[in-house]
């Protein structure tokens, strides 16, 4: 079930004044919630409802006995069964068969064949999402950082927080200290901030619909998939086209289910600050699936050891953080540079910031055009570090991807195809990435205004000119696949 689709639109049209109505019985509200979000994501395969339940009650239970427990090796002992169970379900649906694939290769190198069997598995929709955010829940658990209810409405609200459909499938990865505490009376009595809601919805619907699909069917997947049969010039449009398509598909997503969450009553994180505003890699990722880049520092990168344990050793941990990082996408080798990549930028960007502060060197002047012209540099330089390698993003077999590169460094050849609205589409993303909060802030204001007639003519026509200029089908989300 599709946010954009008539399907989830009848589907939350019923929901919404039900879960409005319900919120006077607060514990009848709290199921209602569990149970539209176990149809929402059941809808896709009913038997993938058995697996979150199974996670849920693993980590649940886990917790429990982690809070119970007033022996330091026995909530280690618990934490690591949690994290063990999880992370080997995770293991098995996404990495299983590239595991088997790589062995037998090695084994038939050797002589001894196909020792592994191949299973045609179906990887359940937001695995890595779910099983983040659960292993997130029980780590804060074993630090104290929240407490678990143990009775019957505690892990129901517990059920709840895992499964609320607006974030369950592609995030953002919404932590059990900040979700918990809206299941409370004094955070459920307000009116939902409904005119930001709505420029949300219909922001991340445009940026969907319209333009991640349009980018997508006219440039990306011909161009990518098929780089020898156009000019350099194409296929560097086509990289530009899946940066702003990766990011209006990504980000449209947030935007939707932040706006539904909202409606609902919940304030869901940010998880995109104009990422290719960024001066520098490192601000890039504090600006990118935000809710994934401070998991993997709170989780990862500081038990790893963070920066506390030397240089050397803080450049291992950013490599190692960002490598992990990149498999948790998938189970691929081009994940593996993509991730290994963003790991040497950060380690190299943490070296050069050491060096400025150990000789001096300071670019940023006061008072002359120098700051502004290092700053439009550096933002040139980093979005297109990142724009490249998002081609090993894009493909799954390493070798797709280096034919992209080399046709784009082969001999020049005349323009295939190359049509004013694929640019113009470009172009309209990237003026929504720069200036969004500003458009978001002009189309709130325009809801405000008197009387009523106006705010819903002017959310009505934008709703039909987003159904008007999008395909009959919209590609699913990119971000389903993880």
């Amino acid at each position: 079930m599709l946010f954009p689709t008539l399907e989830f639109a009848i589907f939350f049209a019923i929901i919404l004044p039900l879960a409005w109505l319900l919120r006077r019985w607060e514990n009848v509200w709290k199921i209602f919630l569990l149970t539209v979000s176990y149809i929402f994501y059941g809808s896709w395969d009913p038997t993938f409802l058995i697996l979150i339940i199974f996670l849920s009650s693993v980590i649940y239970f886990g917790s429990v006995m982690i809070s119970k427990s007033f022996i330091a090796w026995h909530r280690k002992l618990y934490l690591t069964l949690i994290i063990c169970i999880t992370l080997g379900l995770l293991g098995f649906y996404k990495y299983y068969n590239f595991f088997t694939e790589s062995m037998n290769i090695l084994l038939t190198g050797i002589g001894l064949g196909n020792v592994f069997p191949w299973f045609d598995i179906a990887l359940p929709i937001g695995i890595s999402f779910i099983t983040f955010q659960g292993i997130g829940y029980a780590v804060d658990v074993y630090r104290g950082e929240i407490d678990v209810n143990p009775s019957l409405m505690g892990m129901i609200d517990f059920f709840t927080f895992k499964a609320f459909f607006p974030q369950l499938v592609a995030g953002p990865i919404v932590r059990a200290k900040t979700f918990l505490p809206q299941f409370k009376s004094n955070y459920t009595s307000g009116i939902p901030n409904i005119q930001l809601a709505f420029s949300l919805i219909l922001g991340g619907l445009f940026k969907k619909v319209v333009l991640s699909s349009y980018l997508q069917t006219h440039i990306v997947d011909k161009v990518l998939n098929t780089p020898f049969n156009y000019s350099p010039a194409e296929i560097l449009l086509a990289i530009y086209g899946f940066s702003v398509q990766i990011y209006c598909d990504f980000s449209g997503y947030t935007d939707i289910a932040i706006g539904i969450a909202l409606l609902l009553g919940f304030q869901l994180p940010e998880n995109f600050n104009s990422p290719y505003r960024a001066v520098n890699i490192q601000d890039f990722w504090r600006r990118w699936h935000i809710s994934l880049s401070t998991w993997l520092r709170d989780y990862l990168y500081i038990p790893l050891g963070g920066n506390r344990k030397g240089n050397i050793r803080t450049y291992i941990n950013l490599i190692i953080t960002m490598l992990l990082g990149g498999l948790w996408h998938g189970a691929s080798m081009t994940f593996v540079i993509w991730g290994g990549a963003h790991g040497i930028a950060l380690a190299v960007h943490k070296l050069w910031q050491e060096m400025r502060i150990k000789y001096r060197l300071n670019l940023f002047q006061e008072n002359n055009y120098l700051p502004k012209i290092i700053k439009g540099i550096s933002i040139f330089i980093t979005f297109h570090f990142v724009s490249f390698l998002w081609v090993f993003f894009y493909h799954k077999e390493l070798g797709n991807a280096l034919n992209v590169f080399q046709a784009m460094f082969s001999p020049m050849k005349p323009l295939v195809e190359l049509e004013i609205y694929i640019v113009l589409s470009i172009f309209i993303g990237l003026i929504i990435h720069f200036i969004g909060d500003y458009l978001t802030r002009i189309h709130i204001s325009v809801q405000k205004l008197n009387p009523l007639a106006i705010p819903l003519f002017v959310n009505t026509m934008l709703l039909l000119i987003i159904i008007k200029m999008g395909p009959s089908i919209v590609p699913p989300f990119i971000y389903f696949q993880f």
